[in-house]
């Protein structure tokens, strides 16, 4: 049995996608800054970028289900605005996501790698957002990115310009962006 079919106009579905294929950015990149900081011995750096990291992927975890609404441009207002989201939509994860939000940092570094290990088994394992391993989050953002390509290409409409566009008129190898991306991802696995 097929279930309920859910249908938004296309625009709206692009600036979804869009926003989507932002936050899967922002969370591979928190996920790159997380062992950064902690390589340099910077620990409140590593829980800041934790709790940043934690707050895109609920609004990713949320959009990716169909709830979304206003971005406020501050951080801490749209981490608010994700929460009371959650909470009308899945009131014990909202706890679990808060709890973790407001956890003290750990004063020792044992404690704090412990802590980040299990916020980052949290976002992958309980919001769905491939985030612990590098190659699948770097993955899952590629093809988000050709999806929105092909079909803002195949309406004629302008991409960003901050996105990634290579000129693919002149294919030497033949090979897009994205089978670049997929072959440096099989060179590190």
């Amino acid at each position: 049995m097929i279930g309920p079919i859910r249908s938004e106009p296309l625009f709206d579905w692009l600036k979804t996608r869009r926003r989507a294929n932002e936050l899967q950015l922002l969370c591979m990149t928190y996920s790159f800054d997380l062992d950064g900081a902690l390589g340099a011995g910077q620990p409140e750096l590593a829980w800041q970028v934790r709790n940043n990291f934690l707050a895109f992927a609920v609004e990713l975890y949320l959009l990716e289900r169909g709830n979304f609404g206003p971005r406020p441009a501050d951080l801490a207002e749209q981490t608010c605005a994700v929460m009371h989201t959650l909470e009308h939509v899945d009131g014990r994860l909202a706890d679990e996501v808060w709890e973790l939000l407001t956890l003290p940092a750990p004063t020792d570094d044992e404690a704090l790698r412990s802590e980040i290990t299990a916020v980052r088994a949290f976002i992958t394992d309980r919001l769905g957002v491939p985030a612990a391993n590098r190659a699948d989050s770097i993955q899952h953002w590629a093809e988000g990115v050709k999806v929105l390509r092909e079909i803002s290409g195949a309406m004629g409409l302008a991409q960003s310009d901050d996105w990634y566009l290579s000129d693919e008129s002149d294919l030497s190898e033949g090979l897009s962006w994205y089978d670049e991306v997929l072959g440096l991802l099989e060179q590190h696995r």
